[in-house]
């Protein structure tokens, strides 16, 4: 997957938990250009603010609903990109100059969501910091965050100047405590995880699996995961309009089915080819394995739509486990034990709480098969 897929797939992702009635916050850049698109076409009845003049434009061309930022004291959702993700979550923004209004409408969200490429996750933050300074006493301001230079751009929309740190960046915390301190020193591009609820990394390819447990499912799933990609289990419950909706709207590339299952053929919409897991094509590939960050979507699992249109729940990888060990411990599964699992591997509790929660401990799984050493916890 390319960059600019990539994206509009962590865009796309972080559109679906924007809800009727939500109060939302669009930052500023080239990932959020996807995100304004993805928002006009679910139609929702939202009021949205943004960080730039561009942003602002855009969306209005799009059609959704814009307020001055002066008028809302709150937001449901603040959704934006970033320069930088590091493991412990810290961010770096502000590449395009609007970090003092970005930190603003993020810091006033309850929940802020962060959307990037696979290229943003690092193992550190790093120089350049974006920095906006006043233009009164701008000298010796630059004196004191020195090494810094002036970026040759245009000044904020508020008027401040542009520039950027180029020294270490060994201690976030300290470094953000020190900019922030410093007389002339509008804002700073370091954002602290405090400030982060979800962050989504558009990396793998989407595939749903409509099909009964099996142990076809299982390693389709794992194999899915193991490869980079994003599952999305689908309700065997669903009628074809319900399983299509699900499918188009997760934007999922493949559907493995079991072809026959309680005497129905299982349909994609148009474009999306469907696989039968009982065909064989499990024994005919080989291992294929991606690495992947903790930040990188993992799965979206959909509800059952019983009180609405099913509504799909995202999670990224060190969600999942973080979640599900506490899990573990909170009923006690430990290595080798026997777990019995009848509810469906679609429900995130047969899925989670049932297979994962059986390979992060080393438990066995319904069929007596223990888990191999490699992925037991």
């Amino acid at each position: 997957m390319d960059i600019e897929r990539e994206k509009q797939v962590a865009a796309e992702a972080a559109a679906e938990l924007v809800e009727n009635g939500m109060t939302v916050g669009l930052g500023t850049g080239s990932t959020v250009a996807y995100l304004l698109p993805a928002l006009a076409r679910r139609s929702l009845d939202i009021l949205c603010a943004a960080t730039s003049p561009r942003t602002e434009h855009a969306a209005r061309e799009l059609g959704l609903r814009i307020e001055d930022v002066a008028s809302i004291d709150r937001f449901d959702l603040t959704i934006d990109g970033a320069d930088q993700v590091a493991p412990d979550g810290w961010l770096v923004k502000g590449g395009g100059g609007a970090h003092t209004r970005e930190k603003i409408v993020a810091g006033a969200a309850d929940r802020f969501v962060v959307i990037a490429d696979s290229s943003k996750p690092v193992p550190a933050l790093h120089a350049p910091i974006p920095l906006e300074l006043l233009s009164f006493g701008l000298r010796a301001t630059l004196r004191r965050v020195d090494p810094a230079s002036l970026r040759n751009v245009a000044l904020s929309p508020d008027g401040g100047v542009i520039a950027d740190y180029h020294g270490p960046v060994e201690d976030p915390a300290e470094l953000a405590a020190r900019l922030s301190a410093t007389p002339g020193v509008t804002e700073h591009g370091l954002f602290p995880p405090q400030m982060v609820a979800t962050v989504f990394v558009g990396r793998g390819d989407r595939a749903a699996i409509w099909a009964p447990n099996s142990a076809q499912w299982l390693i389709a799933a794992l194999g899915l995961l193991t490869a980079g990609g994003v599952l999305v289990p689908v309700n065997t419950r669903f009628q074809e309009a319900e399983a299509a909706d699900v499918i188009r709207r997760s934007g999922a590339k493949l559907v493995l089915a079991q072809q026959g299952f309680l005497g129905r053929d299982y349909a994609a919409p148009d474009g999306v080819p469907v696989i039968d897991l009982t065909s064989g094509f499990l024994d005919s590939g080989r291992p294929l394995e991606r690495e992947v960050s903790g930040a990188d979507l993992c799965d979206i699992v959909f509800t059952s739509g019983t009180t609405g249109q099913p509504k799909g729940v995202m999670m990224a990888h060190a969600q999942t486990i973080r979640a599900y060990a506490n899990w573990c411990d909170i009923v006690g599964l430990r290595r080798g034990d026997r777990y019995l699992i009848v509810n469906p591997f679609f429900h995130i509790f047969g899925y989670k709480a049932g297979c994962l929660a059986s390979l992060i401990r080393g438990a066995y799984t319904q069929a007596g098969v223990p888990v191999p050493a490699a992925l037991a916890g």
